[in-house]
């Protein structure tokens, strides 16, 4: 992560997003946040003089998640459901998909 930063700072970014796809490591278990991940990576950016945009990690629910609501994925033209693993698998009109993603 340091190299990477490393290059960042030499490239002249100065403004980064994080956490759009990442639920799953904030939330690994339901109910149970832990963003000492994001701590960390935000405060190395910001040594650098990076700025961070934190994003919201709805693009990407968790597999948990999709465990317990499997009603949550997308259907096909067959109304096959969508695989988990990919972005934008939710159907956007799930009641639960978005009272999850108000937490």
């Amino acid at each position: 992560m340091d190299q990477d930063i490393d290059r960042m700072v030499d490239m002249g970014v100065e403004v980064v997003r994080i956490g759009e796809f990442a639920w799953h490591i904030m939330e690994k278990e339901e109910g149970q946040y832990d963003f000492s991940f994001f701590d960390m990576v935000i405060e190395k950016l910001k040594q650098r003089g990076i700025k961070v945009i934190f994003g919201t990690p709805t693009a990407t629910p968790p597999a948990w998640l999709i465990d317990k609501y499997p009603d949550i994925l997308q259907r096909d033209e067959n109304l096959m459901p969508r695989s988990f693993g990919g972005r934008r698998i939710y159907c956007y009109n799930s009641k639960i998909y978005r009272e999850y993603t108000k937490r």
